[in-house]
């Protein structure tokens, strides 16, 4: 959303950044395919709308519920475990015909890796990290998981937290 000459973004985590830019040169810098501007005053990244509903005759706009990750974890479709590399991660999806997307982000929410089911093709029940299935395509990363804590998007409704530990391996209970 833009106030003046401030633009706030708000992260998939809700951390809210200000920074002075304009908002069209930023919409110019995106991925048209997934950023859309609503309004004169703001963008959506489309990989995260989940519901579209038309509002009262009145007004002309559309209202875009976006899932934010505080609910989304009570949809329990995708849960992390070891890969049978060691050292790495894979996602295991309960219902692979709704994966549009998968995105793995730091908890402060850097994107770390992003998939996209290009050709809308059924996802495997298991998706290794950095290894972009068949009909998927990479639009960011893989960068390197080092220690800390993550969070795993799948389509928007389901999200899991995992860590890395010092070791480099997955951590069998996250902290918060």
């Amino acid at each position: 959303m833009t106030y003046g000459g401030l633009l706030s973004i708000t992260t998939i985590a809700h951390e809210r950044q200000t920074i002075t830019y304009r908002l069209k040169d930023l919409e110019a810098r995106l991925d048209p395919a997934r950023f859309v501007r609503l309004s004169r005053g703001a963008l959506v990244n489309v990989d995260l709308i989940l519901k579209i509903s038309p509002m009262p005759r009145r007004y002309a706009f559309a209202a875009v519920m976006l899932l934010s990750p505080a609910c989304a974890g009570d949809a329990h479709l995708v849960s992390v475990e070891p890969a049978p590399t060691p050292g790495a991660v894979a996602f295991a999806v309960a219902d692979r015909s709704l994966v549009y997307g998968l995105t793995v982000m730091t908890c402060r929410g850097r994107v770390m890796w992003t998939i996209s089911n290009e050709q809308n093709v059924q996802s495997p029940a298991r998706i290794i990290y950095g290894v972009t299935p068949n009909g998927f395509v990479s639009s960011a990363g893989p960068k390197p998981l080092t220690p800390g804590c993550y969070k795993v998007v799948v389509s928007g409704p389901s999200t899991a937290r995992f860590n890395i530990g010092a070791d480099g391996n997955l951590e069998k209970r996250p902290t918060t």
